[in-house]
């Protein structure tokens, strides 16, 4: 991806040579930009109490972004190190997800997240306020 003004700076890498399945892999920027968000929500439950006026913009935010995926099933990726792993696609160069995704949940033992369709924003914000606790 070309680095530019307003563009993000990840890469999504193949682990395998397998084909990409369907689903998650079709829309797989917006599907990066929504673990921007859920990141930056995590960075914002460590800065500010949780019922600050960022962290719940910073939720809303998020959970706009993962309804506007439109995913009629449970989205689901596994956590390495330094990395999430969505389907065969790795993310790699993307601080944000490294640092208040995956780092965290690699340490707290988490090995893969699934995240239902019907998933609130209440929910939102206790995942980030436990992912922020644990960090």
């Amino acid at each position: 991806m070309t680095k530019g003004i307003g563009k993000p700076d990840y890469r999504v890498r193949r682990t395998t040579d397998k084909p990409a399945r369907a689903g998650i892999h079709a829309g797989n920027e917006a599907t990066v930009e929504f673990l921007q968000l859920l990141g930056r929500a995590v960075r914002q439950f460590h800065t500010y109490p949780a019922g600050s006026p960022l962290c719940t913009d910073a939720v809303d935010a998020c959970h706009r972004a993962f309804t506007a995926l439109d995913v009629d099933h449970a989205l689901s990726f596994r956590v390495t190190p330094r990395t999430i792993v969505l389907g065969d696609d790795e993310i790699t160069g993307d601080a944000l997800i490294e640092q208040e995704l995956a780092r965290p949940l690699h340490h707290a033992r988490v090995a893969t997240i699934e995240i239902e369709h019907s998933v609130s924003p209440r929910d939102w914000t206790q995942f980030c306020a436990a992912l922020a606790a644990a960090h």
